[in-house]
C-alpha cells in the first residue's frame, strides 16, 4: 500500500437497516363514520326543537299580576289576557302591542276569550261576575250577575248565542249571550265548578268539579244526562269533535267516555290533551302565546318531533343510538390502520 493512502475497508461505516421504515399513514375516517357522524348532528338538532318547540318573538308586559289566561282571536291577529291584577288586556300578536285595557271588574280575571265571530269578548272573575265587552271599542256590553262566588270559567257556545258559566258555588249557569239574562241553571255539584265544555253541536254542556264527577247536562232544560265518576280530583273537559265522546283529564291520566252511554272507552297516562288557561293557540295553528307569571309571550310554533323513516323514535334516543355507531365506527376506523 503506498505511503498516505489509507485503507478504505477500515473506515467504519453507518449501518443501513435491512428495511426502511414505511412513512406513516394519516388517520381517515372511514364514509362509514362520515355517514354516522351526519345522522347524529341531524339527530340532536332535532333533540333541541323538540326541547323548545316554539319560538317566541314578543313579550307582552303590563300585567302588574300573574296572568290566568290567555286567548287568541278567531282570526289570530288579537290576543286577549286575564290577570289578577283586575283587568283584561287587548295585545296585537303579530306586534305585541298593547291595544286596549277592559276596566270594570272589582277582583281578579281568571279567564278571558272571544266570541265565535271575534265580535265580543267574555271575561270571568272573582268578583262573582261575567262581563261581556266589545272587542272593537272594547266597551262593556253587560254584567252577568247571579253566581254567589267566584266565576272560575266563561265560554260561548259554538254559534256565539250562548254563554256557560261555572263557579264556586257547585253550580253552572247557561245565558242568552244578547240579553245577558240567565236561562238555564245546572244545580248537582257538591263542590266547587271549575271546567265547562259545550258539544259541537251546542246541544249538551259537560261540567267538572272538585267533588271529583263530570257531568253532562242538556242545555235547553238543564237536565242531568250523564255522571262520571273515579277521579282524584276536578277533572278537566272536552268533547270530541263529532260530539261522540267526552274526554276527561287530571291526576292519574286522561280518559275517552262512550257521550251517549257514559262507559269508559280507555284511559292513558298522557298529560297535556287540554288547552290550559294560559297556553293558547291560533286556529290556524301557526301561533302561540304563553303566560308566565305577570307576562305573556308570543310566538311562532315550530313541529316538535323530527321522524325518521320507519323508526319513529323520539330524537333523545336517536342521538343515542348514533353517538354509540359514531363510537364504534372510529374505534373500528382505527383498528384498521
Amino acid at each position: 500500500m503506498p505511503d498516505g493512502a489509507t485503507d478504505q475497508s477500515a473506515i467504519p461505516m453507518a449501518e443501513v437497516p435491512a428495511t426502511l421504515p414505511k412513512s406513516r399513514r394519516r388517520f381517515r375516517f372511514s364514509l362509514r363514520t362520515l355517514v354516522i357522524f351526519v345522522l347524529l348532528v341531524g339527530s340532536g338538532m332535532g333533540l333541541w326543537w323538540w326541547c323548545d318547540p316554539w319560538r317566541f318573538e314578543h313579550t307582552l308586559t303590563g300585567h302588574t299580576r300573574d296572568v290566568c289566561s290567555v286567548a287568541f282571536s278567531p282570526d289570530g291577529r288579537r290576543v286577549v289576557t286575564a290577570s289578577l291584577d283586575d283587568t283584561a288586556r287587548v295585545w296585537d300578536s303579530e306586534t305585541g302591542k298593547e291595544l286596549a285595557v277592559l276596566r270594570g271588574h272589582t277582583r281578579g280575571l281568571f279567564t278571558a276569550c272571544f266570541s265565535p265571530d271575534g265580535a265580543r269578548i267574555l271575561t270571568a272573575s272573582l268578583d262573582k261576575t261575567a262581563r261581556l265587552w266589545d272587542a272593537t271599542t272594547c266597551a262593556q256590553l253587560a254584567v252577568l250577575e247571579g253566581h254567589r262566588a267566584n266565576v272560575y270559567h266563561a265560554v260561548f257556545s259554538p254559534d256565539g248565542r250562548c254563554i256557560a258559566t261555572v263557579s264556586n258555588d257547585w253550580t253552572a249557569r247557561i245565558w242568552d249571550a244578547e240579553k245577558a239574562e240567565q236561562k238555564v241553571l245546572f244545580a248537582g255539584h257538591s263542590g266547587a265548578v271549575v271546567d265547562i265544555a259545550f258539544s259541537p253541536d251546542g246541544q249538551r254542556v259537560i261540567t267538572g268539579s272538585h267533588d271529583r264527577t263530570a257531568r253532562v247536562w242538556d242545555v235547553h232544560n238543564g237536565g242531568e244526562l250523564l255522571v262520571l265518576r273515579g277521579f282524584r280530583d276536578a277533572p278537566s273537559v272536552a268533547f270530541s269533535p263529532d260530539g261522540q265522546q267526552v274526554i276527561t283529564e287530571c291526576p292519574g291520566g286522561v280518559r275517552v267516555w262512550d257521550a251517549q252511554t257514559g262507559a269508559n272507552l280507555g284511559t292513558t297516562s298522557n298529560q297535556g290533551v287540554f288547552q290550559r288557561p294560559g297556553l293558547a293557540f291560533s286556529l290556524d295553528g301557526r301561533r302561540v302565546a304563553r303566560a308566565w307569571e305577570h307576562e305573556v309571550h308570543v310566538g311562532i310554533c315550530r313541529q316538535p318531533y323530527y321522524r325518521w323513516g320507519p323508526l319513529q323514535l323520539p330524537e333523545f334516543w336517536l342521538a343515542l343510538v348514533f353517538a354509540l355507531a359514531f363510537v364504534w365506527s372510529v374505534r373500528r376506523d382505527r383498528r384498521t390502520l
